[in-house]
């Protein structure tokens, strides 16, 4: 190819380098027209030729380069055969001193030939590789335009067995895109803070706070639920006040029943014993006082909430366990009424706990209509305990 086919191409280059671009950093993209020269080895059957180049690729790092090339180059051949040779290749470049005015690399690269001629004989496909090295020269213009010469050993695979081709080519590495961002630094230390938290030294009423962290006027951390233990540091937030913590901020639990100690009920209970939402050792049947229901209904009143709550958080701390919802009435009404009511009665407390998250698997319904009470019907204060709810614990 001769030289008045390579010059559009130098000169789109020139057109880019007025457009405003980036420096070549890691994570940006370029491209690189190039004019290149081929010297044959000895023996070919074809002679030296010049053509072109356009490469693409990517600053993967600061040393990194990977781009893909496309070449073509026209032969005139022996015996008056042509060839037009073009070539797609994948190469990879270690390259040095990315951010000096001249920056050396060093390039491998793989790629696939195709080789068209006058005479059929000479058509053919192979494979190629090639090594060389070459220099990114700034040209001036603050590192948006490099210049780009380079020297490659290409070996190509013909049929007839392995030639090797001296490569030489010149282009402009342009650089488009943006690139990785840096690294934050931290801000310098401002003169007499020597923590670095804002507050000068004499003012500084905590000195050695560490970096990063936010502070009072008076260079304090902040210890927004008054436990004692610094908010950068607290790793239970929003405990009441007045709850003893340990060191991470979080509540004492002495007994270690998996109750803080604040609202522990039944402080010093044994390993190992199953307790309640209180701390207290939990019981074969839990009569939930103060869970009421609407008159000859099933429906729950607003003021059973608390009380199932709590039982609800006493069952999931215990979730392995199978219990028994058993609803119960006094002997007022016929006892046919009072079985299937007391049924409808447990059903709706079971209903409730389910619906806040204890596991429908561990839990049963069952209506004991009338019997079994734990009081006189004779009295209306009787008959009011007999009306009741429990859990009964079945075992695990």
């Amino acid at each position: 190819m001769k030289l008045s086919r390579i010059l559009p191409f130098l000169c789109v280059g020139l057109v880019w380098a007025n457009v405003t671009l980036a420096e070549e950093k890691a994570g940006q993209w370029y491209l690189t027209p190039a004019a290149i020269g081929v010297w044959v080895a000895d023996g070919q059957p074809r002679e030296d030729e010049s053509g072109f180049a356009i490469a693409f690729g990517r600053a993967l790092t600061d040393k990194v380069n990977l781009e893909l090339m496309f070449s073509s180059v026209d032969h005139a051949g022996s015996g008056g055969a042509d060839q037009d040779i073009r070539e797609l290749e994948l190469n990879f470049l270690r390259v040095w001193f990315r951010d000096a005015s001249w920056s050396p690399y060093f390039l491998l690269g793989l790629g696939a030939m195709n080789i068209d001629s006058s005479d059929p004989a000479l058509n053919f496909r192979e494979k190629s590789a090639s090594i060389g090295m070459g220099l990114l020269i700034d040209l001036g213009r603050g590192g948006k335009v490099s210049l780009r010469p380079e020297l490659r050993l290409r070996k190509f695979f013909a049929p007839n067995g392995s030639t090797n081709d001296v490569v030489a080519m010149i282009g402009l590495q342009l650089a488009f895109g943006s690139p990785k961002a840096a690294p934050a630094r931290p801000a310098p230390l401002a003169p007499g803070d020597a923590d670095g938290d804002g507050v000068v030294d004499g003012a500084d009423r905590c000195p050695g706070t560490p970096r990063g962290r936010v502070v009072k006027p008076n260079g304090c951390e902040n210890d927004a639920d008054g436990d004692g233990v610094v908010d950068g540091a607290d790793m239970c937030p929003n405990t009441p006040a007045g709850a003893p913590v340990d060191g991470r901020g979080c509540p004492l639990d002495g007994d270690g029943d998996g109750v803080a100690d604040y609202m522990d009920n039944c402080p010093g209970t044994p390993a190992g014993t199953r307790v309640d939402n209180r701390g207290c050792e939990l019981q074969e049947e839990i009569h939930l006082r103060g869970v009421n229901f609407e008159t000859n209904s099933a429906d729950l009143t607003a003021d059973s909430s608390a009380r199932l709550d709590d039982a609800t958080a006493t069952l999931l701390r215990n979730s392995d366990l199978r219990v028994e919802v058993a609803g119960y009435t006094d002997s007022s009404g016929a006892a046919s009424y009072n079985q299937d009511l007391s049924r409808r009665r447990a059903q709706s407390v079971m209903n409730y706990l389910v619906s806040h998250g204890v596991d429908a698997g561990m839990l049963s319904a069952r209506g004991y209509g009338e019997n079994n009470p734990i009081a006189s019907n004779a009295t209306v204060a009787g008959r009011a305990e007999n009306r009741r709810v429990t859990l009964r614990i079945l075992g695990e």
